[in-house]
């Protein structure tokens, strides 16, 4: 992170819209400089947002510093546990998740000096005696295992690689992103060709073995904040959680406020209404159902496509740069220099578009910001000030009648069964003899009449 402030600007504003736009729920951030004084009044900025725990260097408290950041949308902020091992450099916090199990995170920032870093994860073991075994480890490592990870390639000193390796297999941890991509070369810390165009992977997460089956989505992206380093993500589930689709699809709300795409829209609807009011026989191939099924369809296929055309222009340009830059540092046929070169000149050129984006993003809000402010009728300040916890997830229903007893935890399956079980109340308790009680009530009204009077007499 490089310290709270950039030119004046408190990054803690762009760090609350990261965590937002990127739907990240919990946030491990490394040479923070925050004090327990900041983060207490940081807490209390973004109380509904966000929340922080940091542990400041003890004798230096603008230097070093760990944090570990909690979206309060997305993930339980109550009840977590801290452990304070190394302050200012391992910070550990046990975080509920569902049912009754929690998520132990230990964020580290190692020390760059080679002797000082073999001795690290010595007192990492140490410190870990007695205290939870950890569920993800990651952070700022400053070494490598590999020379696969350096660009160029060469092998880090061989106590650190040793106390690493020690320490995460008798924790049985494993490093996600290389086991999901064995061959891959790719890297989290860049330097400018004026600072020489090293690269090296020392930003890493190491995950319990058997968490990684349940892992998805490993990306290394360019934030858009000031900082030297790329971000690592993953997207962690449990074997206990239910099947989550993807939903069903929406025209996204941007196309809606598109003129061009809305007036191809309604043109399709018109030509729908023209093809209806023209049936003069209804068929089984020619009737306003079957029209209105294909309209359904040209809206959606139209839709995607236009939504396509229309995307960001700077998502485009930094997907088109990312996936260059991939090319380039995993061609074998290029040199070690020249690869270096590539990666340098284009990971500056993906983080000029990044920091576009990203300012774009905050022009954006503000101006909404500011729009809405004045409207008393848009509920905008409600919403503001409103907490925002995660939803609860239905984690299995019961199937009816099964023996013994079985959990379905397919979401679409369990929506079947909801609407089987609430379509089953509105028959419950309901007279089968209905028609025959009507046939009979009209052809003799007086005696249901002196019947309904005696029943509310009772």
């Amino acid at each position: 992170m490089r310290g709270r402030f950039h030119n004046g600007i408190d990054k803690w504003m762009h760090i609350n819209q990261i965590i937002r736009n990127d739907k990240i729920g919990i946030l491990c951030l490394q040479e923070t400089h925050l004090t327990a004084t900041a983060a207490t009044e940081l807490n209390d900025r973004f109380s509904n947002r966000m929340h922080i725990i940091t542990s400041p260097n003890p004798t230096h408290p603008n230097a070093n510093g760990v944090t570990i950041v909690v979206n309060k949308n997305l993930a339980n902020s109550a009840n977590i546990i801290t452990h304070n091992l190394i302050p200012g450099r391992a910070l550990m916090t046990t975080i509920p998740w569902h049912r009754d199990k929690s998520l132990t995170v230990l964020n580290i920032y190692a020390p760059n000096n080679h002797q000082e870093n073999a001795r690290f994860w010595e007192i990492i073991n140490d410190e870990l005696r007695g205290k939870p075994t950890p569920d993800v480890i990651l952070g700022d490592f400053n070494m490598v295992e590999d020379a696969l990870d350096r660009l160029p390639p060469h092998c880090d000193p061989t106590t650190s690689v040793e106390k690493l390796a020690e320490l995460m297999t008798s924790l049985q941890l494993v490093d996600g992103w290389r086991t999901a991509n064995p061959d891959t070369l790719q890297y989290t810390y860049s330097q400018t060709i004026r600072q020489g165009a090293s690269h090296s992977r020392i930003d890493r997460i190491y995950l319990n073995k058997d968490c990684t089956q349940f892992t998805n989505d490993w990306k290394i992206t360019t934030p858009g904040i000031h900082t030297d380093h790329q971000m690592v993500s993953v997207y962690l589930t449990d074997a206990t959680l239910p099947y989550i689709g993807k939903g069903r699809w929406v025209i996204p709300t941007h196309l809606l406020k598109n003129k061009k795409v809305m007036q191809i829209l309604t043109e399709l609807c018109y030509e729908a209404e023209i093809e209806m009011k023209e049936i003069k026989e209804r068929t089984p191939t020619n009737n306003a159902q079957l029209i209105f099924n294909n309209l359904m369809k040209n809206l959606k296929a139209t839709a995607i496509d236009e939504g396509y055309k229309a995307s960001n222009n700077i998502d485009i340009k930094i997907r088109k740069l990312e996936s260059r830059r991939l090319r380039k540092i995993n061609n074998p046929n290029k040199t070690v220099e020249a690869r270096q070169i590539s990666n340098s000149l284009l990971q500056e050129k993906i983080k000029t578009w990044a920091n576009i984006k990203h300012q774009k993003a905050r022009d954006n809000l503000a101006a909404k910001y500011r729009i809405e402010s004045e409207r008393a009728s848009s509920g905008f300040w409600a919403k503001t000030g409103k907490d925002r916890p995660p939803r609860d997830t239905i984690l299995e229903l019961l199937i009816p009648e099964s023996n013994p007893p079985q959990y379905e935890r397919r979401s679409d399956k369990m929506a079947n069964l909801a609407k089987e079980y609430h379509n089953l109340l509105q028959s419950k308790d309901r007279n089968e003899n209905n028609n025959t009680d009507v046939e009979e009530a009209l052809a003799h009204p007086s005696q249901y009449k002196a019947f309904q009077m005696e029943k509310q007499q009772e």
